[in-house]
């Protein structure tokens, strides 16, 4: 330590970049987030269709991302080219320096898909082999909606830091289950604790018939981060979906039969008896430019803080609970390899 070394590497010969498309459509800023977004839906865990590719639509001006389990379509942008092309969701499409300029030039060769932001230029190679499910029937063809539930911000904002995800999640805390019955009512399971957990979101509103639905957390809460404030709900067996100005969300259900039922020993906790900080929807604000904006001071009462910190306490002694168990583990499985390994000695000698 502190000795200055020196260290040579051969020089790697770097390709040269593709040609630019003659023709660029100018898009605004939107549309890298609408890419980054898309991208974090796509998965790498597919076998069948080309779920880690993302598909740019260019007569609809749309690009579509899905993983199997949820899906997002986002549309109003201008392609150069026809048809449907398929790009690699790269994550380097969700990085927040791509969306500081305020406009997005697109275009298209035989064999690339270029989009310029500022400074940047980034070539992703079309892949015209792979296969890409056919989402809009599933949107287009889509059951009747029996009943929908409007989360307002304050009410978002509180039930995304209430499922926030947890160290050693698994299990059924993977899920929650919506009560739409009187009342709108998030249930669910926290690991490492008996009791569930009853999220009451007393500014919501349901609308139609009466419903309970078990549901992922995960694609529950990521329809409220994405902005969305109404959810539209055909039946307990069949997609959610959430349709806002020129985005669509939808994503699967999960079966029935195990969903979270009422317990007489739940712990209630409604959203009104915790202060929270008013968060305004995706679509009516630009998030990236809040994002660089410096963080301003707020009014922190007693009881907020008094809460927080009662979740932050319970959090770290769950985490706590888990490590000293994967040390325990640890510790036996040394002294069961040190076993065998003396007894391996004893044998050779």
């Amino acid at each position: 330590a502190g000795i200055p070394q020196s260290i040579e590497y051969p020089v790697v010969k770097c390709e040269e970049f593709p040609e630019l498309p003659g023709r660029l459509e100018c898009n605004d800023s939107r549309l890298m987030v609408a890419l980054g977004d898309a991208c974090e839906t796509a998965t790498t865990d597919s076998a069948r269709y080309a779920l880690d590719h993302l598909q740019l639509r260019g007569s609809e001006g749309q690009v579509i991302g899905t993983d199997g389990r949820q899906l997002l379509i986002q549309d109003g942008f201008q392609f150069p080219w026809e048809g449907e092309l398929l790009v690699p969701a790269n994550r380097l499409l969700c990085s927040r320096e791509l969306r500081r300029s305020k406009s997005v030039d697109v275009g298209s060769t035989a064999e690339w898909v270029t989009f310029r932001s500022g400074p940047w230029t980034i070539w992703l190679r079309i892949n015209e082999k792979a296969r890409f499910p056919n989402v809009l029937e599933l949107v287009n063809q889509g059951p009747e909606t029996v009943a929908t539930l409007q989360v307002p911000d304050k009410d978002a904002e509180f039930i995304c830091s209430a499922l926030k995800p947890k160290p050693f999640q698994q299990g059924d805390t993977e899920k929650v289950t919506l009560d739409l019955n009187g009342e709108v009512t998030v249930r669910a399971r926290e690991g490492g604790q008996e009791q569930q957990r009853d999220y009451v979101l007393c500014r919501s509103e349901r609308s139609g018939e009466s419903l309970r639905i078990n549901t992922s957390r995960d694609y529950f809460r990521r329809a409220l981060q994405l902005g969305f404030r109404e959810i539209n709900l055909s039946g307990p067996d069949t997609p959610a979906s959430c349709r806002e100005g020129d985005r669509t969300y939808v994503w699967a259900l999960l079966t029935q039969a195990e969903a979270v039922q009422p317990q007489s020993d739940a712990v209630r906790i409604e959203s009104t008896s915790v202060s929270s900080q008013p968060t305004q929807s995706r679509s009516n604000q630009n998030r990236f430019a809040e994002q660089d904006r410096p963080d301003q001071k707020r009014d922190v009462v007693p009881e907020q803080v008094l809460t927080q910190m009662k979740t932050l306490c319970g959090g770290l002694t769950e985490t706590v609970s888990h490590i000293r168990d994967l040390m325990s583990q640890l510790r036996e499985q040394s002294q069961d390899w040190s076993r065998n390994l003396n007894s391996d000695q004893s044998v050779s000698t």
